[in-house]
């Protein structure tokens, strides 16, 4: 998507380039980003394989040994979010004029909470807080999740209410305006996968941590394929998110 949106933006004219190359930069940012964080679980995952013979050293491994590439990891993701959400953010702020500008009270307050929780799940505190971080890492999950949800039903919201009023002023420009159409319709399209892989993934992710006792939380059936579908849900749900950030 990045290279074709840098074919298309040299091939364009000079005039026409304004405004777009902060965008392009941000996608390419967002690229650079999500590439060092996969690399750095990638190479955590290899490590744990390759150095671990039995489980307590699996466990001081991960524990310790990995901890910057989980640093790393942690940093690479929550600058995929800033920039992302803060561009959807931005273009909410473009959209919304005047008295409505309010509505940005929720999503951006839930801006600020995501980032944050990235930063506590960064720090070496989370070897000390046991079971709290697990809570911590279902909020993140879902904080992330409601953001988007909510950037982008204001998005779709603004359009069709656009849409609307110009339809209402202007009756002989129908074929002018579908262009409000196909943009809420993209919209919806990109934001519905998103939305039902995110609702799973926080369903197994609310199953799939334990509770205080070690035990797996109302869940009676075999745990190996509840960790499969959790990763298999997880990939799925991520790698829409990173799409759907780096096309808007």
């Amino acid at each position: 998507m990045n290279s074709y949106a840098l074919m298309v933006f040299f091939e364009t004219p000079s005039e026409r380039r304004q405004g777009r190359a902060l965008y392009l930069i941000s996608g390419w940012l967002i690229f650079t980003s999500y590439t060092i964080g996969a690399s750095s679980d990638m190479a955590g995952i290899f490590q744990l394989l390759l150095e671990a013979s039995n489980g307590l050293e699996y466990l001081w491994i991960n524990t310790f040994n990995s901890f910057w590439m989980d640093t790393l990891s942690v940093i690479s993701f929550c600058l995929v979010f800033i920039i992302g959400e803060g561009l959807l953010l931005y273009r909410c702020y473009l959209l919304l004029a005047g008295s409505w500008r309010w509505l940005l009270t929720l999503p951006g307050l839930m801006y600020l909470s995501v980032i944050g929780k990235y930063s506590m799940t960064g720090g070496r505190i989370h070897f000390e807080l046991g079971e709290t971080m697990n809570g911590v890492v279902i909020s993140l999950d879902i904080l992330t999740f409601l953001t988007n949800l909510f950037i982008t039903s204001i998005l779709c919201y603004r359009l069709l209410s656009s849409h609307r009023d110009l339809a209402r002023l202007m009756p002989l420009a129908g074929r002018h305006l579908l262009v409000y159409q196909t943009a809420t319709r993209i919209l919806i399209e990109s934001a519905l996968p998103l939305t039902i892989a995110g609702i799973i993934n926080a369903a197994i992710a609310f199953t799939i941590y334990p509770t205080y006792n070690g035990s797996t939380t109302g869940y009676a059936g075999d745990p190996k394929a509840l960790f499969v579908a959790h990763a298999c849900v997880a990939a799925v749900y991520y790698a829409l998110q990173v799409c759907i950030i780096a096309s808007f």
